[in-house]
């Protein structure tokens, strides 16, 4: 999706773990270049977690920051994270709680975005 100029990648994935799903964000955030948002939710071992990367020139910039985005999205079903400003994560409280944070995630880019 586009949002004020950034590309957003929301979507649901398979990663075997916390490592696997934090290598397939950064690979999904390297291909994006710049001007890239991507949030990945993944299930395993019956939770759920939801990751937020940064590209680099939006870190740099200021103009969002994954801690403060993965928190708002968890808030919104129930789950709590935080991290980085470049990237972030944050556990949910069942998988099917998955598909309304990653459904949120346009909304929350739109409203967190301190570039316009």
């Amino acid at each position: 999706a586009d949002v004020n100029g950034l590309r957003v990648v929301a979507a649901r994935v398979a990663a075997e773990g916390r490592d696997a799903l934090l290598a397939l964000g950064d690979h999904v955030r390297d291909r994006l270049g710049r001007l890239g948002v991507v949030v990945l939710g993944a299930e395993w071992e019956g939770k759920a977690t939801l990751l937020v990367s940064l590209t680099p020139d939006l870190v740099a910039a200021k103009r969002l920051h994954a801690g403060d985005l993965v928190k708002a999205l968890a808030a919104q079903v129930g789950g709590r994270g935080g991290g980085k400003p470049n990237t972030a994560q944050a556990g949910l409280p069942d998988v099917a709680s998955l598909e309304g944070a990653l459904a949120a995630a346009v909304a929350a880019v739109k409203g967190s975005d301190k570039g316009i």
